[in-house]
């Protein structure tokens, strides 16, 4: 099994072992993509939610993962060798779903709707085929500011790419919308109850 897997060369070469070049070949991908969904038809999402985790090592933890799922003959998946993959994946998608409630759109001078967020998982895929199942054809745009990405909305689809922008322009429409929550907010709250520590708890 590898010591590390990684998408870049590391900064220092370690004396002990050699480092492998592996080339994306999609055929290769397609043929494990067949692979898995025989063995187990949850697989493929699992893996896929597990390499957004922001977590060190997750590499080596799915090429494990993977080797206990594909060994020849019945498939014998140790608790050690799965259940960390499938924390990661349990992980990712409880943010993801956290965020699919929470990200708030605002409209840019351009007319372009505009949210930033900053989870601490890679989520921004998961979140762009969610809004544009749920945004149709309007003009949208979700910017990961701690990964510099972004996700953008076109024609009922969606596209990811490098996102380094300035400051961006509003177009004040959605400032009036804001007053009248925060005063709905301070309307229904009761002060002397207020704990606004176990509020913010269960937000991203």
């Amino acid at each position: 099994p590898p010591a590390a897997i990684g998408a870049e060369i590391p900064a220092q070469a370690d004396l002990f072992t050699s480092r492998i070049e592996v080339v994306t070949d999609p055929a290769a991908a397609a043929k494990l993509r067949a692979a898995l969904r025989e063995r187990s038809p949850d697989a493929e999402r699992t893996i896929a939610c597990a390499f957004l985790a922001a977590a060190p090592g997750k590499e080596v933890a799915i090429c494990g993962y993977l080797a206990r799922l594909l060994a020849p003959g019945r498939a014998f998946r140790p608790a050690s060798a799965v259940s960390s993959v499938d924390a990661l994946a349990t992980e990712v998608l409880r943010e993801a779903h956290r965020f699919k409630g929470l990200v708030r759109f605002r409209e840019l001078a351009a007319g372009l709707l505009y949210a930033p967020i900053a989870p601490q998982h890679g989520v921004l895929p998961l979140l762009a085929s969610h809004f544009a199942a749920r945004l149709g054809e309007e003009r949208w745009l979700i910017h990961d500011v701690e990964r510099a990405a972004a996700a953008i909305g076109v024609g009922g689809g969606w596209r990811e790419g490098a996102l380094f922008p300035p400051a961006p322009e509003f177009s004040g429409r959605g400032e009036g919308c804001q007053r009248l929550w925060r005063g709905l907010f301070r309307g229904v709250a009761l002060t002397p109850r207020a704990r606004a520590r176990r509020e913010r708890a269960p937000m991203p």
